[in-house]
């Protein structure tokens, strides 16, 4: 979002010139491109203007159309692929869109980026939005994931989970 200053220079632009440009709206009602001009609307006191995107591949267009009208890290644009990936979020999406490769091109980023944003999401995904915000560089976050893999594949933590599964071995209860 933009800050207090910049919302409100949109919002006079708004008021005295109108609104250049709908906010960009998905078939479930969700704002793809716009949550600034609709902000600023709201400052105005203006009526935003809405359109619904009609293509079939929602999450591809709203990072193509934010990455150009931000300043975004590399890391960031890697974030917001790998989320827009998500298989739980948007089942709807052919295996080809949701391609490592695919994705890197459509972001603009390398693929080892996006592979590292994809297993931020994995074992550290509250870290997600920060590096998105831009509060949390993308290396800081992965690092943190990586941490969090380690310690889930240790082997006191596979030791825990079999004695949570089963605490009491069926060869042993019989022996004893």
């Amino acid at each position: 979002m933009l800050d207090d200053d910049e919302l409100r220079a949109l919002a006079d632009d708004i008021l005295e010139l109108g609104q250049h440009h709908p906010i960009v709206l998905d078939a479930d009602g969700r704002i793809l491109d716009g949550r600034n001009r609709l902000k600023a609307c709201e400052i105005a006191g203006v009526e935003p203007v809405y359109v619904t995107y009609e293509g079939n591949s929602p999450s591809a267009y709203a990072l193509s159309v934010n990455s150009r009208h931000r300043h975004l890290t590399k890391g960031q644009l890697a974030m917001i692929a790998a989320k827009a990936r998500s298989l739980s979020e948007h089942p709807e999406r052919s295996p080809s869109e949701q391609s490592v490769r695919s994705l890197s091109e459509q972001a603009g980023v390398s693929t080892g980026r996006i592979t590292q944003a994809a297993m931020v999401l994995r074992y550290a995904p509250l870290l997600a939005d920060a590096v998105i915000k831009g509060t949390k560089g993308l290396n800081e976050a992965y690092a943190t994931a990586q941490e969090i893999k380690a310690k889930e594949n240790s082997a006191e933590a596979q030791l825990a989970r079999l004695r949570e599964e089963d605490p009491e071995p069926t060869g042993l209860s019989r022996a004893i």
